[in-house]
C-alpha cells in the first residue's frame, strides 16, 4: 500500500453537533498537528475542507461557530484525520490489507486486468472493467484487496482466478491460446475471490476482467479476448475463469475471472468475467466495461465505454494489470 502525494492530499470532514446551534453568524474550521489546531480551512455547507496536507501525517481539527449574540462556541473534542486521503494499490500477486484510519465515507475504485494476447494490434486480451461505489467504514475495520494480474501466454493464468489457456504447434503451425486474467476485488474477509463463494456478504465490490486472445500464425486468424461474461466451452464459475486444458491441435484461450467467471474456448477466444456492485452497503455505484451491454438497475448499473488506458482512469477500461484506489471522502465522529 502507498499513500498518494502532492495535490491529492486533501480531506473533507463533516462536522456535527455544534453546528445545530440556532442563530449562527459564522463558522470557522481549524486544523493542525497539535491538539489545539490554529490553521484555518475552507468551510462549505456542513463540511470543513483541508488541502495541501502532508502524506502519512495525523492532524487534529475543530470547528467553531459565532452566534448572532457574539458567543463563540467550539466543538468539545478534536477529531483525528489521516492526511493523504487516497490509498493506491498496484498488482503485487498477493493480498493487500488496509486498516481503516478514521470513521467516514470512502470511495472505492477498482480496475480489472487485461487478458493475455499476442499484441495490441491484432490479437489482444479483453480489457478489464472499472467499478466504483461509496461505503461507510469505521476506524479499525480491515478490508482486503486482491488486484488482478494480466493474463499471459499459454498455461500461465492470471492471479485471482484467471483461466488457463493452451498454445502449441499443430503440424508446423503455431497457434497461440492465451490465459484469462484474475479479478480485482475488495472484501471484509481475507481470501481470493473463488474462496468467498459461501461468504458473498463479505464481498464489497468486484471488477470483471478480460479473457485471453487467440492467434493462428498460419492463417492469420485471430480473436480479441472477450470482455463480457458468457458460457462457452470450459465453463467459468464463481471467482474463476474457465480453463482450457488442451493439447496439440487443440489450442484455445482461458476465461477471465469475476463474480461470474467467463468460459474458456477451443480454437478461439475466451469470455470475460463479470463485475459486482450488489452489496447493499455501497451507494453511488456503477460499473464500466469495454463495448458491453448497459444497465440502469441500481445493483447492476453498467455503462459501456470504448475508452481504454494503461493508467488507472475513471470510467475507462484497463490495459495491463489491475489497480485499486480508496479515497477518504468525509470523516465523522
Amino acid at each position: 500500500m502507498s499513500s498518494s502525494n502532492g495535490t491529492s492530499n486533501s480531506i473533507i470532514a463533516e462536522y456535527k453537533g455544534v453546528n445545530a446551534i440556532s442563530g449562527i453568524k459564522s463558522t470557522t474550521c481549524y486544523y493542525g498537528t497539535s491538539s489545539n489546531p490554529t490553521t484555518t480551512g475552507t468551510v462549505s455547507e456542513s463540511k470543513c475542507i483541508f488541502t495541501n496536507l502532508n502524506s502519512n501525517t495525523t492532524y487534529y481539527f475543530k470547528q467553531c461557530i459565532t452566534t448572532n449574540a457574539r458567543n463563540n462556541v467550539c466543538s468539545n473534542k478534536n477529531q483525528l484525520l489521516t492526511a493523504g486521503g487516497v490509498y493506491a494499490y498496484d498488482y503485487t500477486g498477493k493480498e493487500q490489507t488496509l486498516t481503516i484510519p478514521v470513521n467516514g465515507t470512502y470511495k472505492l475504485e477498482i480496475w480489472g486486468a487485461q487478458g493475455g494476447g499476442y499484441n495490441e494490434d491484432t490479437a489482444f486480451g479483453g480489457y478489464g472493467g472499472y467499478s466504483f461505489g461509496n461505503i461507510n467504514l469505521k476506524t479499525g475495520e480491515k478490508i482486503y484487496l486482491n488486484i488482478g494480474g494480466q493474463g499471459s501466454y499459454s498455461q500461465l493464468s492470471g492471479y485471482n482466478g484467471g483461466g488457463q489457456g493452451y498454445a502449441g504447434n499443430c503440424q508446423g503451425v503455431n497457434r497461440y491460446g492465451y490465459s484469462g486474467v484474475g479479478a480485482t476485488h475488495i472484501a471484509t474477509k481475507t481470501g481470493l475471490l473463488s474462496s468467498l463463494e459461501n461468504y458473498k456478504d463479505f464481498i464489497i465490490i468486484v471488477s470483471g476482467v478480460g479473457a485471453g486472445a487467440y492467434y493462428d500464425s498460419y492463417t492469420g486468424a485471430f480473436g480479441t479476448g472477450g470482455t463480457t461474461y458468457n458460457t462457452t466451452s470450459g465453463y467459468g464459475k464463481f471467482g474463476k475463469g474457465g480453463e482450457h486444458i488442451g493439447g496439440t491441435c487443440n489450442e484455445g484461450s482461458g476465461g477471465g475471472s469475476g463474480y461470474f467467471g467467463g468460459g474458456a474456448s477451443q480454437m478461439s477466444t475466451g469470455a470475460g468475467g463479470s463485475s459486482y456492485i450488489g452489496n447493499s452497503l455501497l451507494t453511488d455505484k456503477e460499473m464500466y466495461c469495454y463495448n458491453c451491454e448497459s444497465s440502469t438497475a441500481i445493483d447492476t448499473k453498467t455503462t459501456s465505454t470504448t475508452c481504454t488506458s494503461s493508467t488507472p482512469t475513471a470510467n475507462c477500461a484497463k490495459q495491463g494489470n489491475g489497480y485499486a484506489k480508496i479515497t477518504i471522502l468525509s470523516t465523522s465522529n
